[in-house]
Formats: structure tokens, sequence, C-alpha cells
């Protein structure tokens, strides 16, 4: 874990910024089951749809929902793109005020399927470059960006966690880069 993020969460509540629906249930299920650094009943819920997570959008819609409190808070922020990754998700105002921690599941949290269903190899020797290509068209994962299917498939943390270290295994990391196997115990 990130020295500075642990001495951040001693005085701020953490606020789970997550790309998409996937990374919300991956999110999710890893809070549920305890596995990490931080508990559910410490995150700042998603007021709207009284959830632990918080799905990316406007940084106008995000300061007048979360950040015009007297609340504390620690914005992180789960996403794929290491050029996203470089643009503030708080407005200017709040910039200097709220502390920001991103990890990255580049090149797609898709990713982690293709781990869990153990297919990096025939992967990286297809001609599909997007993960979510390779699980919709080879795995024939249909509704993969679907809640209710990514709740059935990501039921079991200890899935996740596994699929998480393999990806920690074999991703070849940018200097600084942090991904959500840095947030497990």
């Amino acid at each position: 874990m990130n020295a500075n993020l642990a001495i951040t969460l001693q005085q701020r509540k953490p606020l789970l910024l997550c790309e998409g629906s996937a990374e919300r249930v991956i999110m999710e299920t890893l809070l549920d089951a305890g596995m990490l650094i931080f508990d559910r009943d410490d995150v700042v819920p998603d007021l709207i749809a009284d959830r632990p997570t918080v799905q990316r959008g406007k940084p106008a819609n995000l300061a007048r929902e979360y950040l015009q409190t007297d609340e504390r808070i620690v914005i992180i922020r789960i996403i794929d793109s290491l050029k996203e990754g470089q643009s503030n998700p708080v407005p200017k105002a709040y910039a200097d005020l709220v502390p920001v921690f991103t990890y990255y599941t580049r090149p797609e949290i898709e990713m982690l399927m293709i781990l869990r269903e153990g297919e990096y190899s025939a992967y990286k020797k297809s001609k599909l470059k997007k993960p979510s290509a390779y699980c919709r068209d080879v795995l024939g994962f249909s509704d993969l960006k679907k809640e209710n299917f990514l709740r059935e498939y990501w039921a079991d943390a200890q899935e996740i966690r596994r699929s998480l270290l393999e990806y920690e295994r074999i991703h070849k990391f940018e200097k600084g880069e942090r991904c959500i196997v840095d947030l497990l115990k």
C-alpha cells in the first residue's frame, strides 16, 4: 500500500470513484469480503444509488454532491487509462483540497476476466487488442458490461484476489502506477 494513502486514510474518508460497472462490482465485492485496507462503513457512499462506490461522472457533479460538505474525503479512483489518470477528477477549485489516488486496470478491467479464465496466453496471441472484445468474441461473455452478469461472475472475492495477484505478476507497470491489488489487506 502507498504510505501516503495510509496516512491520508487516517484523516479522511475514502470515496471510491469507479470508471464503470465492472470496477464498481469488483470493489464492492472486495469491500463486502473485508479484503480492502478500509471497511465498507468507512467509505463515502453514493448518495443517489446508496452504494459504497460512486460512478465516475462530471467533476462539477462530484463537487456539488460530495465536496461541498464538511466531510474530509480522499478520492480513490479506479480507471484503466494512464492518459485519463493525468487529469484531475475534481474541479480546479478543489484540486489542492482533495487528495486523489488513482489505481489502474489497463488496458481494461476485462483483463481480470481473461486472467481468471486462464486465457492470457491465448489472448496475447489473438488479433483482438481489447480485452473486452476477447471476452465477448472468444469467451462468449456477451453480457460483460451488464451489472447482473458481473455480480454473478465476480461473486467470489477470492477469485477477484487471485486475478488481481496474477495481473500484478504479469503486468508491466509504468513508474508510479498502482493497481487494485495495492488496496488489498
